[in-house]
């Protein structure tokens, strides 16, 4: 789907879960490292890469939820029924997947793209798309922030070499 159907869905769904009393959860996506990727290996190894991207997170959400991207390299996810604890498991598994696996190898070189997620969830965060869009992004932009603070952190890993007797 894209992004005019997301906006008519939206809605629809945001309107129903008000009249029967559920909370609907909204995933905002930015891929990490993906620029590198269409700067190193061209463009359309970038767009091969976001088919990946997609494939990878449709096998993680239900077939009622509706995924799509926003732009660039943004994603976005509606999880109607899903409160925000659930929807921040659901982000964690997403994000294990992308951080322990390449998801494509070009030329010999296995690519590793990360996402930075961010999460807001009607009502409690906002009544219409507009400002739970503007939330998740606010989150995701905390997650990106929280995510570089650790790669920065991380030691470089030394392989261990055995002394010479």
């Amino acid at each position: 789907p894209n992004i005019r159907y997301f906006n008519t869905y939206v809605d629809e769904e945001l309107k129903r879960a008000k009249r029967l009393g559920y909370p609907v959860s909204l995933l905002m996506m930015d891929l990490e490292r993906f620029k590198a990727v269409n700067d190193r290996y061209g463009h359309r190894n970038g767009d091969l890469l976001l088919l990946e991207v997609g494939k990878l997170l449709r096998g993680q959400l239900r077939k009622s939820d509706i995924c799509l991207r926003y732009g660039g390299d943004e994603f976005l996810a509606l999880l109607p029924g899903v409160d925000k604890r659930t929807a921040r498991q659901t982000i964690r598994r997403i994000q294990a997947l992308f951080d322990e696996k390449p998801l494509m190898n070009i030329d010999g070189n296995d690519v590793l793209v990360g996402i930075s997620m961010g999460v807001s969830t009607f009502p409690a965060d906002g009544l219409d798309p507009d400002m739970l869009i503007a939330i998740a992004d606010r989150d995701m932009y905390g997650d990106k922030l929280e995510r570089t603070d650790d790669e920065e952190r991380s030691p470089q890993v030394v392989p261990f070499e055995r002394r010479k007797e």
